[in-house]
């Protein structure tokens, strides 16, 4: 789930169901996708090279607290996520931009991956509350497109619930328990 108190997921939570890679090369259904976010730029692949200090899900302050030590500066983006046969999706994300150019993630990762596929956005940044997930259903699947809709549906509606006090989403319990419903109905569809 996410840590809606900043904003960005270590990983969204519907690629849960599914075993998700870090795709090898750029085929046509990442570049698809990137061309859905619309960030005009391609995608790289980055480096994970956390800090001692990071913190899991906290992507945003870990790149703040590597600029005061280091410089270089933000680069807001999405990390490329891919379920073979299912969907690739975007996660909206913060890496370090090195005084020197380089892109690197700082933060500490919990699928243990050492490189990641990332598309820098120059367009969007962090501005407290999740940004949505993007995603694909690839191959084209009405099924695995129900249930992104779903997802983002429900994203929407965490967002609109905020604690005033601490930005974690709060919600009504009957409106939150009709979202998980809907989406475990279109998970079904798509198993």
């Amino acid at each position: 789930m996410a840590d809606l108190s900043l904003g960005i997921s270590a990983r969204h939570h519907m690629l849960a169901d599914f075993e998700t890679i870090v795709a090898k090369k750029f085929h046509i259904g990442i570049m698809k996708l990137c061309k859905v976010i619309g960030t005009g730029t391609l995608p790289v692949f980055i480096k994970v090279l956390p800090e001692p200090q990071s913190t899991l899900n906290q992507c945003v302050q870990n790149v703040r607290n590597k600029i005061e030590k280091h410089g270089g500066d933000i680069q807001h983006g999405w990390l490329i996520w891919e379920a073979p046969n299912v969907l690739i999706e975007g996660e909206f994300h913060a890496a370090w931009r090195s005084p020197a150019g380089a892109l690197i993630c700082v933060s500490p990762r919990e699928d243990g991956e050492d490189v990641l596929v990332f598309l820098p956005d120059n367009s969007r940044k962090f501005e407290g509350l999740p940004v949505l997930n993007t995603g694909i259903s690839w191959p084209k699947s009405s099924a695995v497109d129900r249930l992104l809709e779903k997802e983002a549906a429900f994203q929407r509606f965490k967002n609109r619930h905020p604690d005033p006090r601490t930005g974690a989403a709060r919600f009504p319990k009957k409106e939150h328990d009709w979202h998980v419903r809907e989406i475990e109905a279109a998970r079904r569809m798509v198993r």
